[in-house]
């Protein structure tokens, strides 16, 4: 991945913003506050089904974020097709 890349998502009252750097920072942005994510492994693809944010680093892994209902947010990762863990679980705003 050469370029920042940013995605947007809508639902009702809630917009998410979120954008990936080429170096794997990850910020989400969503009522009112911003958090960010490091992705150590090298990304090779990143895109977006819907609420669903996918970052290919290599092989058949990916990390997804997920854009839940109620502000909040999932972040899981996905080796060969298998969970593998959660790395990422927020209910953003909750804490303004």
């Amino acid at each position: 991945m050469k370029k920042t890349k940013q995605f947007t998502y809508v639902r009702g009252n809630e917009r998410w913003i979120m954008s990936i750097t080429p170096k794997g920072l990850v910020t989400v942005v969503c009522n009112g506050e911003q958090r960010e994510y490091d992705i150590v492994e090298p990304i090779i693809n990143v895109w977006q089904e819907n609420e669903y944010v996918y970052i290919h680093v290599g092989f058949d892994n990916v990390y997804q974020f997920k854009f839940e209902e109620n502000f909040f947010l999932v972040g899981d990762i996905y080796k060969e097709g298998e969970f593998v863990d959660s790395f990422a679980s927020h209910v953003f705003g909750e804490d303004l």
